[in-house]
């Protein structure tokens, strides 16, 4: 959005070259530094939640009572 709005700058504008040139810097910069930083932030803000148990998780004895047996790939029917 700020590097979109610096473009827009009237070409008579002095030192327009510079003033896009480091808004270009500050965007890219900013992108490249925050964002490999998201992962190493979100460990540290999520470490103590526990993963939720989904619908489509089964547990080792549902195995068993699957209904995904009814559609196996054609190939591997016995």
């Amino acid at each position: 959005m700020a590097f979109g709005l610096v473009l827009m700058i009237d070409e008579n504008v002095p030192n327009r070259p510079v003033i896009v040139t480091t808004s270009l810097f500050l965007v890219v910069s900013t992108t490249v530094i925050l964002g490999s930083t998201v992962a190493t932030v979100s460990k540290c803000l999520f470490r103590n939640q526990q993963k939720p148990i989904l619908d489509h998780e089964h547990k080792v004895e549902d195995v068993e009572a699957s209904h995904h047996e009814e559609f196996l790939h054609p190939n591997l029917e016995e």
